[in-house]
């Protein structure tokens, strides 16, 4: 006997996964961030407090 339900082809198994299973299974957990110094942040806030003090030196002087 044959009916439409045997001819049925199911073309969802040929699909691949797009889900949020597969990407919950594939996650890599985050890396926390080095801790580290900040020493561009440091040196610049450095030099532009020089910078300042030497300006007011000056505009106090004349």
């Amino acid at each position: 006997m044959n009916t439409e339900r045997d001819n049925f082809y199911d073309w969802s198994k040929d699909k691949p996964d797009t889900g949020y299973a597969a990407f919950e299974s594939t996650r890599q957990p985050l890396e926390p961030l080095p801790k580290s110094i900040p020493w561009k942040g440091i040196i610049l806030t450095i030099v532009l407090g020089v910078a300042f003090g030497v300006l007011l030196k000056y505009l106090s002087a004349h």
